[in-house]
């Protein structure tokens, strides 16, 4: 898992609901005094949200092929999530 981005995307989030609240009422508690800086903070979030969705996501592959669905096809693209599997 990439916390990393994780991360700046929650923070871009939380940032933004800040800065969408400050354009109706400034936030003074948090250092927004003016609807202006509530409308820069809202900018700025969206910067953290598209950093956070840029990072590349780590590939996944099985360690050995166990069967024929772990094997490397050129018809399905590498795994990037952390999809267990099991045998019973």
């Amino acid at each position: 898992m990439n916390l990393l981005g994780v991360g700046l995307v929650y923070a871009g989030f939380v940032t933004a609901l800040a800065g969408i609240i400050s354009l109706l009422r400034p936030l003074a508690f948090l250092g927004i005094h003016t609807r202006g800086q509530g409308l820069a903070v809202a900018a700025c979030s969206l910067v953290l949200v598209a950093a956070g969705w840029l990072l590349p996501a780590r590939a996944h592959r099985a360690a050995a092929a166990a069967t024929r669905l772990d094997e490397p096809s050129r018809s399905t693209p590498r795994a990037s999530g952390s999809t267990r599997r099991s045998r019973r």
